[in-house]
Order: structure tokens, then C-alpha cells, then sequence
């Protein structure tokens, strides 16, 4: 699915011009971290922050390329490397991004091993939010119809905003 940054619903004549009423959008997004730690051959227990925070079921922690990870549900990261022994838990915060994991025995990383965690995150978007007028090519749209658009602006912010792309409802 297209990240689209508006939404069209016709209430008169369409025409070049449209009156749009926008909220604040929410986008996704992909962001990798490659500066957790690297590989001593010893060292099990990691810790970073991540900017963006990431989303709930996201996260991907690899040791050399190979994700040692199955989930991170509830804030609970798990997989076949990842310890459970009693009184270690592997944990990400939602809200501060504070990432915490232990590896098993097993799966110590190896000297020179990057660390590194893949993860999804959500921020708002830059755009505005109110309304405007865009401009477009709506003349085979009717009164009632919605359609999502993306638009690019013009370089007289006075001129309003061109639809670069629609999307149908």
C-alpha cells in the first residue's frame, strides 16, 4: 500500500482545485541500527537505545548477519539464542527505545561479530494539518467520491499544493 499524505472527499464541482481537509498523518518506516556492540568472544549482555523507538513486533537483533531472535511481543524478546534463564530477561522499552538482551551460552558472539538490531518504527508526518487547497486533474471525480493523494509543492507556497499521485478508496 501506498503512504499517501491526504485524503480528497469531494463536496462540489470537481475541478483543478480541491478543498482538502488533512490530519496529522502517521508514517512507517524501516531504520537499522548498526551500533549496538561487536563480538569479544565473551560478552553476552548488550545494551542500547534506539531512535526511533521501535514498534511492538519488530525488532530483529543479528549477530553477524544471522538473526538470533523469534519476537519482542510485549516487550518480551525471546528466540533460541536469546537466554531465559531465572532472573534474565531480554526486554525492550516502547516507549524509551532501551533495548536489553542476553545471548545463551551457545550463541555468544564471536569476536569482531557486529551486533546489530532491524526494526519498524512509526513517526507523525511533516505535513500539514487543517486545511488547504491542492491542485489536480479531478475531473472524472464526483461528488461523494474520496481518494487518497501524495502532492508535491509548488516553489510559490501561495500557489497551494499539487497532487502527484492519487490513490482510489
Amino acid at each position: 500500500m501506498a503512504n499517501f499524505k491526504g485524503v480528497i472527499k469531494f463536496i462540489g464541482e470537481a475541478s483543478a482545485w480541491a478543498l482538502v481537509q488533512e490530519t496529522t498523518m502517521i508514517e512507517n518506516n524501516i531504520a537499522t541500527s548498526t551500533g549496538i556492540d561487536t563480538g569479544d568472544g565473551t560478552t553476552r549482555n548488550f545494551t542500547a537505545t534506539l531512535t526511533p523507538v521501535v514498534e511492538e513486533g519488530e525488532l530483529v537483533i543479528k549477530v553477524a548477519g544471522t538473526a538470533i531472535n523469534a519476537t519482542d511481543a510485549a516487550g518480551v524478546i525471546t528466540g533460541t539464542a536469546i537466554t531465559t534463564s531465572t532472573g534474565v530477561e531480554s526486554t525492550i522499552d516502547y516507549e524509551t527505545g532501551d533495548l536489553d538482551f542476553t545471548t545463551t551460552v551457545a550463541a555468544t558472539p564471536a569476536l569482531g561479530a557486529a551486533i546489530t538490531a532491524s526494526y519498524q518504527y512509526s513517526s507523525e508526518s511533516a505535513y500539514f494539518d487543517g486545511h488547504r487547497l491542492v491542485k489536480g486533474d479531478f475531473s472524472s471525480n464526483a461528488v461523494g467520491d474520496t481518494i487518497y493523494y501524495d502532492y508535491a509543492t509548488f516553489s510559490d507556497l501561495n500557489d497551494g499544493y499539487n497532487v502527484t499521485e492519487t490513490f482510489e478508496s
